[in-house]
């Protein structure tokens, strides 16, 4: 069966109303474009004799199209005019070069080929060499050795040290006669010198030429011993940032001979003896010091770790001798919100009261004003692995805040109106000029009483050798219907003198078989299941055995 292709009929593209041309260098990466309405278009501003890569890209109402298969062209060159120049003061000479360094001489190379200016038409008369002194190397830290590196640029910085014909500058053996040297003496030891060439014909002097390369010169071996050791220990590191708990520091690239790979960061306690290596595998020269405590003084030093060191160049390792590590200034951190308040610890307590204490916290700077102290009631949870009940946080129970005006000066603080028999635990936060701290760590669970004492004992029968103690719940305890008690514990105590004025003393665990005629007081508590002792009942009314017929 034959076959059928049918095509739909579809409207032509709008016409292009925009062009962009772009163009580009053979070996470039970016590209310039120019955006015109006709397709012709003239590119200027490009290179003589360069090879360029052009493409377009056209634009309808739909969109621009891609970039079209690139052109490649090469710009004509220029043909030069050939232009007389008039006769000029010579040309501006080009730097001299340093072959030759003593501690008291500096040798540079002038080629008269090269390096000198061109006459310019007329011949040269003379030559000048100017010299710049910076300064010494002695006693110089490593930012001072920057400096001294740096050209002064005014013209009446350099002094003149030679001036003469070019033919009178010796010539070297065995190298182009083009080619001068001139030996600058008399240079002090340890020196940083720059030097710069002039030149001059019949017409007047050239500007001053380009400066040579810095050079020292040699020193005597203490005095650069004893500037290398400066450069090193002046080399401390220095602030550039502070919070209340970090310090970012910085520091110079000492001096030295030898290729550093990285460093060792040092710090301590201002008024301590103790070092810390905070890092010892620092690559740059700045380092961010964190985990400070607030308001508390810091002294830094660095270690520099010398690469590539060959073997009998250091005595143990490649580091560098803590000795010659000097130490920052002092640096503070900046104040903070105080330390939260700890070890929340149980002092009294009641069916309805906690009485708690705390450790003062650190004040990180600024005075504290006052503490907020917050509780939590928990659950009680009965164990068979003990007579005694446990606690355990309750995830519905919110923190709730006791009392947030609390005095600094509070040695205790009661929470009054809580649940009988209930567990708590507490946390503070401590407040200062810069707010409040984070809460502290929650305490362990202290219970309030479940039931009271009992009542103080009373005696319903004596003898001259036997008291009937006696005792019963108090009225009070919201507990005293419930039969949790398991057994009692008793104190008593001999008063050797009685007067009804006397105060009664403290009640010991000691106990003496009664005697006549002597007066004795006692005391009682409880033990409840699953809870333990009671508080002690208040101690009895003095009670006297009587005397023997």
């Amino acid at each position: 069966p034959r076959s059928r292709l049918s095509a739909n009929r579809t409207t032509p593209p709008p016409p292009p109303t925009e062009f962009k041309v772009l163009w580009r260098m053979w070996c470039a990466n970016d590209f310039t474009h120019a955006t015109c309405k006709a397709p012709v278009f003239v590119v200027q501003g490009l290179v003589p004799a360069t090879l360029y890569e052009i493409t377009v890209q056209a634009a309808n109402d739909a969109g621009w199209s891609d970039k079209s298969a690139p052109l490649v062209v090469k710009t004509a060159g220029l043909e030069m005019p050939i232009i007389e120049h008039a006769e000029t003061t010579p040309t501006a000479p080009k730097a001299p070069v340093i072959t030759f360094v003593s501690e008291k001489s500096i040798t540079v190379r002038i080629s008269m080929g090269i390096l000198l200016p061109e006459s310019n038409g007329a011949a040269l008369d003379a030559i000048c060499v100017l010299v710049q002194k910076t300064g010494s190397i002695d006693l110089c830290d490593t930012s001072d050795l920057v400096a001294l590196m740096q050209v002064n640029p005014h013209d009446t910085a350099w002094t003149v040290v030679w001036e003469g014909h070019p033919s009178t500058l010796r010539p070297l053996e065995h190298h182009d006669p083009s080619v001068r040297e001139f030996v600058a003496s008399t240079l002090a030891p340890g020196t940083v010198y720059f030097y710069r060439v002039k030149a001059r014909n019949a017409l007047g002097w050239s500007d001053l030429g380009d400066v040579s390369d810095g050079i020292t010169t040699n020193g005597t071996f203490l005095a650069l011993h004893w500037s290398f050791q400066w450069n090193r220990l002046a080399d401390a590191p220095k602030l550039v940032h502070k919070t209340g708990t970090s310090l970012r520091l910085v520091w110079p690239k000492p001096y030295s001979t030898h290729d550093i790979d990285m460093y060792e960061l040092q710090c301590k306690v201002a008024a301590t003896t103790d070092w810390s290596v905070v890092s010892s595998r620092i690559r740059g020269q700045s380092h961010t010091v964190s985990q400070l405590s607030p308001a508390t003084g810091y002294v830094f030093r660095v270690r520099p770790h010398f690469a590539n060191m060959r073997q009998g160049q250091c005595s143990s390792s490649s580091w560098e001798a803590e000795s010659n590590c000097v130490e920052s200034h002092i640096y503070h951190t900046h104040g903070a919100t105080p330390d939260p308040p700890s070890d929340v610890v149980l002092v009294s307590r009641s069916q309805s009261m906690l009485e708690v204490r705390w450790k003062m916290p650190r004040c990180n700077g600024h005075v504290v004003l006052h503490y907020e102290l917050q509780k939590q009631r928990m659950d009680e949870v009965k164990s068979t692995k003990s007579i005694l009940s446990d606690a355990a946080p309750d995830p519905a129970a919110p923190w709730e805040s006791v009392s947030n005006t609390i005095e600094v000066d509070c040695a205790t603080y009661r929470v009054q109106g809580l649940m009988h028999g209930t567990p708590y635990r507490f946390r503070l936060r401590a407040r200062n000029a810069l707010g409040w701290s984070v809460d502290g760590d929650p305490s362990v669970a202290f219970f309030t009483h479940a039931f009271l004492p009992p009542t103080p004992p009373l005696a319903t029968a004596k003898t001259h050798y036997s008291l009937d103690i006696a005792w019963r719940d108090q009225q009070a305890d919201v507990n005293n219907n419930v039969d949790l008690k398991e057994y009692f514990e008793l104190h008593m105590c001999r008063l050797w003198t009685y007067c009804p004025h006397d105060a009664i003393p403290d009640i010991r665990l000691d106990t003496w078989d009664v005697v006549q005629d002597r007066w004795y007081a006692f005391r009682v508590r409880s033990w409840i299941r699953h809870r333990g002792w009671t508080e002690f009942s208040d101690p009895s009314r003095p009670i006297q055995t009587l005397r023997r017929m």
